[in-house]
C-alpha cells in the first residue's frame, strides 16, 4: 500500500522539505516522559509563498517553543545535492 506522499507525488512532485518538515514537527510534539526536557512543542510550519499564493521556494519553516517561553525559527530548504 502506497503512502500519502507516494500518492500524491506522482502528480505533483513535492520537495522532500515537506515531509522532514513534518516529521521534525511531529516528533518534537510527541509526550516527553523526560522531565528535564527542553522543548515544549513544535508551531505550524509556514511555507515560502508568493503574494498570489504560489510557492516561491521549497524552503518551510516552524517555530520550536522551549519551557522558558523562547521561540526559535527552525528553517528546512534544499541547499543542493550529494552524490552519494
Amino acid at each position: 500500500m502506497e503512502t500519502k506522499f507516494e500518492t500524491v507525488a506522482k502528480f505533483f512532485p513535492l520537495p522532500i522539505p515537506h515531509y522532514i518538515a513534518k516529521c521534525i514537527k511531529d516528533a518534537l510534539n510527541l509526550p516527553s516522559n523526560d522531565p528535564d526536557s527542553q522543548i515544549v512543542g513544535a508551531r505550524k510550519i509556514t511555507y515560502d509563498l508568493n503574494p498570489d499564493g504560489s510557492y516561491k521556494s521549497d524552503k518551510k519553516t516552524l517555530e520550536v517553543l522551549d519551557r522558558n517561553g523562547y521561540v526559535y525559527e527552525v528553517t528546512i530548504k534544499t541547499i543542493g545535492k550529494d552524490t552519494i
